[in-house]
């Protein structure tokens, strides 16, 4: 039983890492598939948004996953319930994967600067066929070393 709530612990600390990075890369650092950009200024009168525009806000995408993962966990310490990470890991796990799809739509890959960089033949290839192949590898295998050493 002990086992089976550190795998949710450790499930749990890798997706909240995995969207802080996720998070991190659509907004642009490290710009792989976008240049960054400065921080939005607040204005006090926001006109509304027209019926046929696309809304372009990462945090939109991500914040119902992020307030239903703290309301759960609040849910799971008052109540007492056993495996208290789980379901919150998976709705983070969910919003990772959702600004995986927002950032697939909305660019066709990585800057021209990431596939001009000297790489062998075989990385190059790879980065043509599977665009978000270092969202991937940057997201998940940080998202992984990180959580272990915090359930370390």
């Amino acid at each position: 039983m002990e086992v089976l709530s550190d795998i949710s612990g450790f499930f749990s600390a890798a997706a909240f890492v995995h969207v802080i990075l996720a998070y991190n890369i659509v907004v642009g650092l490290p710009p792989f598939y976008r240049i960054p950009q400065r921080l939005p200024r607040v204005a006090l009168s926001h006109s509304p948004i027209e019926p046929g525009e696309v809304v372009d806000d990462a945090s939109a995408i991500m914040a119902p996953f992020m307030i239903g993962s703290i309301i759960i966990i609040m849910l799971f310490f008052l109540l007492e319930l056993p495996f208290p990470f789980l379901i919150p890991g998976i709705l983070l796990a969910c919003a990772g994967f959702r600004l995986r799809r927002y950032l697939c739509r909305t660019t066709k890959g990585s800057l021209p600067w990431i596939i001009h960089a000297p790489a062998p033949w075989f990385l190059k290839t790879w980065a043509f066929r599977w665009p978000l192949l270092l969202f991937d590898a940057w997201t998940l295998i940080i998202s992984l070393a990180l959580a272990s050493l915090i359930v370390l």
